[in-house]
């Protein structure tokens, strides 16, 4: 009966401590479950907000392809955001502005933000002022820029209008 009785504590310590280890696994399945939910809702909230910013927001790679671009940016510029995709991101700079794109690289290149006003250039080949603003960011090992341009339009108009104005 010694045999018995020690097989029986035996397997009873196995079974506590698989139960043990289960409710362990649980409570970890569970934790990952609710931080998985987590991240998933706050990357709907950054995507939410990346579309509803009424400035046009690219993100490039460093080898001067468009990964993403915001709604604001397809419609300033009137392409799709597979069209972007495609597109070299200097497409949309109108040439007299080119020349801004080395001092543009070099800011990328150490790490500085770029601040510039410009000529954007729309898929209809219309030019429109932009004010740009780009900063190099890191997103899964790899450095990217995200440039912000603002179509200033309506500023230039009042800058002209009130300097005509005092004229």
């Amino acid at each position: 009966k010694d045999e018995l009785g020690d097989l029986a504590a035996s397997f009873n310590r196995m079974i506590q401590e698989v139960r043990s280890r289960n409710d362990a696994l649980i409570r970890e399945i569970t934790e990952r479950e609710q931080t998985s939910r987590m991240l998933a809702e706050r990357e709907e909230s950054t995507r939410q907000i990346f579309q509803s910013v009424s400035d046009a927001i690219v993100i490039t790679n460093l080898e001067d392809r468009v990964v993403d671009a915001n709604q604001a940016a397809q419609e300033m510029y009137g392409y799709s955001l597979d069209e972007l995709r495609a597109l070299d991101p200097f497409t949309v700079v109108h040439p007299p502005a080119l020349a801004k794109g080395e001092a543009l690289v070099a800011a990328i290149a150490e790490g500085r933000p770029f601040r510039t006003r410009a000529e954007s250039v729309r898929k209809d080949g219309s030019t429109f002022p932009v004010e740009v603003r780009v900063r190099r960011f890191w997103d899964d090992g790899r450095q990217h820029a995200v440039s912000i341009v603002r179509d200033i339009t309506d500023r230039k108009r009042a800058e002209e209008a009130l300097a005509a104005r005092e004229v």
